[in-house]
């Protein structure tokens, strides 16, 4: 799943993250919601070497965020049905098909760390941007490493932690014809054990202006 120049690091720890955005500026307001998948992983190239969590796909449900942060960032995205969260009591069930998150409780605020680095130092979110070549199926005319370092200054309002629990289903081509082999992927990936889940409330995300190219 890992692009050229990367490898895995620390431990196999998959993060599957929902996030609502609200209040956007640059939406007049509006928002959008977004479901990740990432996990730890290490750049070595001729100038950089670094450790992150790698962003394998972006899911959003928005076009105007998929279009500029796929096509200026170079963001995977790709756009799905993201209902709002259900919230019942100590449960939190998130919906793109095969997510749920279950049995949260309060806990201090605090904005959590990503795990499975270990003593590795993260920069941030690492990820691949890939345009293909108009015409050349199979050629990229854009194909570099990008990094997305921590920015903002985000407020942690609430926060609950609890066992979460994500299951990856089984799709075919009739089904998803255009996303079948990413769901494939990421449901062929075994589970040794569920950890932990949370539930953060903030403001103060950033704009994602600082993003830059590694080399």
């Amino acid at each position: 799943m890992l692009p050229p120049g990367f490898g895995l690091v620390g431990e196999p720890v998959v993060t599957v993250e929902f996030i609502v955005m609200s209040e956007l500026a640059w939406l007049a307001g509006r928002g959008y919601s977004m479901l990740q998948v990432r996990f730890p992983a290490a750049y070595t190239g001729e100038r950089d070497q670094v450790a992150g969590h790698f962003l394998s796909v972006l899911w959003e449900n928005l076009a105007d965020p998929i279009i500029s942060g796929r096509e200026e960032l170079g963001f995977a995205k790709l756009w799905c049905e993201l209902p709002p969260p259900r919230i019942m009591g100590d449960r939190v069930t998130c919906t793109a098909s095969w997510l749920g998150l279950a049995d949260f409780s309060e806990a201090a605020p605090r904005m959590p760390a990503y795990p499975g680095l270990g003593e590795q130092r993260s920069v941030g979110t690492l990820h691949y941007k890939y345009i293909p070549q108009t015409g050349e199926w199979g050629k990229a005319a854009v194909a570099h490493a990008c990094l997305q370092p921590p920015a903002g200054k985000p407020i942690v309002e609430k926060l609950r932690v609890g066992k979460g629990r994500v299951n990856f289903h089984s799709t075919t081509w009739e089904q998803m014809p255009t996303q079948f082999h990413i769901v494939q992927a990421l449901s062929a990936l075994p589970i040794l054990e569920q950890r932990e889940a949370w539930c953060v409330e903030s403001r103060g995300a950033s704009d994602l202006s600082q993003q830059c190219t590694l080399a």
